[in-house]
């Protein structure tokens, strides 16, 4: 007797919606762009988005393996790189 599920839109649904629309024209334009400049991930978290993260903090590392220490307390991405290699090794504990 439960009635279907609805789904129901907050206000804030319409303004990411635009931001979304606004973010494909950029990325279109940007791809299209034969004199785009370099664009780097740092952006997403306030950094300049033309110079490389690691130039401007010494709060960001680059690293292809993890750390030890990092993967005594991984965050999602260390949990993924764990779980890729206990699959890869035959660990499945």
């Amino acid at each position: 007797d439960l009635s279907a599920p609805r789904l129901k839109h907050a206000p804030l649904q319409q303004n990411l919606e635009k931001r979304a629309d606004a973010h494909e024209k950029r990325d279109l334009e940007r791809k299209l762009d034969p004199d785009r400049a370099p664009y780097m991930n740092g952006a997403l978290f306030g950094l300049e988005p033309h110079i490389p993260p690691e130039e401007q903090t010494d709060d960001w590392l680059i690293s292809v393996i993890p750390s030890d220490e990092y993967m005594k307390n991984p965050r999602l991405a260390g949990s993924a790189w764990k779980h890729i290699e206990r699959r890869h090794s035959g660990d499945v504990n």
